[in-house]
């Protein structure tokens, strides 16, 4: 038996690869990804396919092929042609070293560290580049000292509203 990639329908892919496992009792993996993004309300943690739309069940081609294109949610079975490659199981494997035991990857927000190069994404100041001298307690807002008109300005912006990026890259900033 070979582990081989199944398309399901849009944000579908946990509902199908249970039904996979209840009807045909095949081992599944469906690796899933979790972190913090920013809504309209606030910051908030989403679950979600790690590959959309994408999942691996390990089964003989030969016996379980047609019975799988007939599950609910299977779209197809991903093939290039006539060919229907297999995945290799080091690299379900590897991927499951990552992930916890519900099979999920948890992304944590970057800690902030003072001196640091950022850029900001969001904003008056979007993509300027400058050097964090600052942060809150909580790690809500920090001070990024950014060069304006050829002075050096502090800034107190959200800290989900900047990138901290590699020094070596970024415009020098004192």
């Amino acid at each position: 038996m070979k582990w081989y990639c199944y398309r399901t329908l849009n944000k579908k892919e946990m509902v199908t690869s249970k039904n996979i496992y209840d009807e045909l009792g095949l081992e599944v993996f469906c690796p899933r990804i979790s972190q913090i993004r920013k809504t309209r309300n606030g910051k908030k943690r989403f679950t979600e396919a790690l590959f959309p739309c994408y999942a691996f069940a390990k089964f003989d081609i030969y016996q379980h092929l047609h019975e799988l294109r007939f599950i609910r949610g299977v779209s197809k079975v991903l093939k290039f042609g006539s060919h229907i490659p297999s995945i290799p199981d080091e690299f379900v494997y590897c991927l499951r070293e990552k992930l916890n035991s519900d099979d999920i990857l948890f992304i944590e927000e970057p800690k902030v560290e003072i001196q640091k190069m950022a850029q900001i994404q969001y904003g008056p100041f979007r993509t300027h580049i400058g050097r964090i001298i600052n942060a809150s307690n909580s790690g809500n807002r920090i001070c990024i000292l950014l060069d304006l008109l050829g002075q050096k300005v502090p800034v107190k912006i959200p800290s989900e509203d900047v990138t901290i990026i590699d020094s070596q890259n970024a415009a020098t900033v004192t």
